[in-house]
């Protein structure tokens, strides 16, 4: 983050925001409810009001997962991204009439790891993308269920030759079976509208090149056609 974004944010911060911060919470206890490839934790905490007054002590189940990353490949020659497409429990168990959703390459970020190396990483296990590290950089962070999930998602945009998305990936030992295709970004604004893409993580990045396409191939040192 350059001097002049920083001092954007925290003017935007002061503007806009009422100040609160952790400080103005208390954790009372925290317990283990189960643990298994991912955990449920039960806190008691309480937190100040706007007005000055302490709600609580009140009792949360939380999700934690992880922290992950994604990243968009973005084909700027072709304006063209690259998808993929895979099975998903949580929308076979809410009885959506197809499970398979259509995503971009996520995954979650391992012990040791920053957050873009996962999303290099990922491309390449989910892909097979070989990733332009140089041209890679991070367009938003963001908790995608803030409520009831500890998950926050760092988002990345990542140049790629889009004729090269093809094929079936995916690790065997993780059962993944991950269908890669390219589409235009007409089309996969598209796809938003009509609800066939209902990836969260999705339609922010599509939305991010849609409204910054401009700024991104200057970045790239690429001309508008």
């Amino acid at each position: 983050m350059n001097q002049k974004n920083s001092e954007q944010r925290e003017q935007l911060i002061k503007q806009y925001t009422s100040g609160l911060t952790r400080k103005d919470c208390i954790l009372n206890q925290k317990e283990t409810v189960f643990k298994g490839f991912f955990s449920l934790e039960k806190h008691t905490l309480s937190y100040k009001t706007f007005a000055g007054n302490t709600i609580g002590p009140i009792q949360r189940e939380i999700f934690e997962r992880g922290n992950a990353a994604a990243i968009i490949p973005y084909d700027p020659i072709k304006d063209e991204v690259v998808l993929i497409e895979q099975f998903r429990p949580g929308c076979f168990v809410s009885d959506e009439e197809t499970p398979w959703d259509i995503e971009i390459v996520a995954g979650i970020i391992d012990k040791g790891e920053n957050s873009k190396d996962t999303v290099i990483r990922e491309a390449k296990e989910e892909a097979n993308l070989d990733i332009d590290c140089s041209s890679t950089f991070q367009i938003s962070t963001f908790f995608p269920s803030p409520g009831a999930c500890t998950e926050r998602i760092d988002l990345f945009l990542g140049k790629v030759d889009s004729s090269l998305a093809k094929g079936i990936h995916g690790l065997a030992q993780e059962s993944e079976d991950i269908r890669v295709f390219s589409v235009s970004l007409k089309d996969a604004l598209k796809m938003c509208d009509e609800m066939i893409i209902r990836n969260a993580i999705t339609i922010i990045s599509l939305q991010y090149i849609a409204l910054h396409k401009e700024e991104i191939l200057k970045r790239w040192n690429i001309k508008n056609s």
